[in-house]
């Protein structure tokens, strides 16, 4: 029952949920190491002695319309990409976790679904069997993994900076970048450290999809019911809109990187210069973000919507039925009230505490003004290279 929903909770050890600072960034600290070892140092090293190398004009590491987003992408991007994706499970579990704990979710529709079983369903899903080819069987995992091994391939194909004939000729080039002097470094270096990021990046997409997934059918399978006033000021949802808003930083950041490169230029004292892999870049924030925000609180926020107007519709039919069943009404004094009166202060009481999105108002706030600012940033630089004076 009820009760049995909320004791099914998922062993998180108190190291794992309130990690160390050096443990909770290893991975960003690793990742710097790793660009400042396997890009900086050759960019460097390409940009001193490639004219030595090559007669064609290049864009060196050092140049303007390089440096800014390379410290970015270096010393930012990659190390934000690299720590969500090995702690996004972590955050997944901590949704269920906690919302396991809210008391919000109430006894399985069906006696004979136990809430463990749900959860180690959810918990498991990646290593239960999608095909079998004899004896051997390939877990859904396995098949996600080929599958983003090969969208991360098509992306680099046609991906401005990586991109191959003939796909090279969908958004043009028109600057050779250091990274393509030595077609031995690009190959063996650069090519697999973009496929990494570009790897994880649609790994956390998927499983971003199969958490929406998950919640939804955790929000079918049992009982719901938003508490009001709850601590965490979301009627017991919190965990579902701070997953949320941890995960859309990155799509922030990516286009936070698109208005590094976008505005180089000018801040360097130089014309603006749009690149066609910042255009790129824009069009990945666009499609992201709302799916990494919205996607997961959508479906909590019609349940918590529809729970809101199922109470106060409860208050309000006894608001009405005590109107129309008073004939004689006596007078009110300051010790006594009439029944609507208190229904009435119930009914705003309602509306003050059931929250209908799972969203903290400081969290959600900080979010969107940053999205904000990069989007509009982005596109008004757009707008004004394509609209502007030459």
């Amino acid at each position: 029952g009820g009760e049995e929903a909320r004791d099914s909770r998922l062993p998180l050890p108190a190291g794992l949920t309130a990690p160390g600072f050096l443990r909770r960034h290893r991975a960003s600290v690793v990742t710097v190491i790793l660009y400042l070892g396997l890009a900086v140092g050759p960019g460097l090293l390409i940009s001193i002695f490639g004219e030595h190398v090559t007669t064609t004009e290049f864009v060196k590491l050092t140049d303007w319309r390089e440096f800014p987003g390379a410290l970015f992408l270096y010393l930012v991007l990659a190390p934000v990409l690299w720590t969500f994706y090995l702690w996004q499970p972590r955050l997944i579990v901590e949704v269920f976790d906690g919302l396991a704990r809210s008391g919000a979710i109430g006894p399985a529709r069906h006696i004979e679904i136990p809430a463990d079983a749900v959860l180690r369903r959810i918990g498991a899903i990646l290593l239960q069997p999608a095909v079998a080819f004899g004896p051997i069987r390939v877990s859904k995992g396995a098949l996600l993994a080929v599958f983003s091994g090969l969208t991360s391939i098509a992306t680099l194909l046609i991906w401005p900076p990586t991109a191959l004939p003939p796909f090279d000729r969908l958004l043009p080039e028109t600057d050779r970048f250091w990274w393509r002097v030595l077609p031995v470094y690009f190959w063996a270096v650069w090519l697999p450290l973009v496929f990494v990021n570009v790897y994880m990046l649609v790994w956390i997409v998927i499983r971003q999809t199969i958490m929406i997934t998950s919640i939804q059918r955790l929000l079918r399978i049992f009982h719901v019911e938003p508490i009001p006033f709850h601590p965490d000021g979301c009627s017991g949802f919190a965990p579902i809109g701070s997953y949320a808003v941890n995960i859309v930083r990155v799509a922030l950041i990516i286009g936070g990187w698109a208005l590094v490169l976008l505005l180089s230029g000018p801040v360097t004292g130089h014309n603006l210069y749009v690149a066609p892999h910042a255009l790129f870049l824009v069009l990945v924030q666009v499609l992201l973000t709302p799916y990494l925000l919205l996607g997961p609180v959508w479906y909590a926020h019609r349940v918590m919507q529809a729970a809101r107007e199922r109470a106060l519709q409860r208050v309000g039919d006894a608001i009405r039925t005590s109107l129309l069943n008073q004939t004689s009404p006596a007078p009110a004094t300051a010790h006594r009230r009439e029944p609507y009166q208190e229904l009435e202060a119930r009914y705003r009481l309602m509306e003050e505490g059931y929250h209908t999105w799972p969203f903290g108002r400081t969290a959600l706030s900080g979010v969107s003004i940053t999205a904000g600012l990069t989007l509009l940033g982005n596109i008004a630089v757009i707008l004004y290279r394509m609209y502007g004076p030459p």
